[in-house]
């Protein structure tokens, strides 16, 4: 199977020399129109509401966080709960 190819995509803010780009923040901020997505949304952009019964956090980070109770628990730091 042949490997997917990339979709390259033209830059709106061209660069003059490295990571230094042509036009100011304020400019992009005007040249994207995210003024009238914010002016659209009530002056605020707008954000999608989580997915009801997803974790919030990743599941590795809950993981370690339960590792290093039962580490605690071990050392007897802390007391279990029954």
């Amino acid at each position: 199977m042949a490997a997917k190819a990339r979709n390259l995509r033209k830059t709106r803010n061209p660069d003059l020399v490295h990571e230094v780009g042509k036009f100011s923040r304020s400019k992009m901020y005007h040249k994207r129109g995210l003024w009238a997505i914010k002016a659209k949304n009530y002056r605020v952009f707008p954000s999608h509401d989580p997915k009801q019964g997803a974790e919030t956090s990743h599941p590795c980070r809950l993981g370690r966080r339960r590792q290093m109770l039962s580490l605690h628990w071990l050392r007897g730091v802390l007391e279990p709960r029954d």
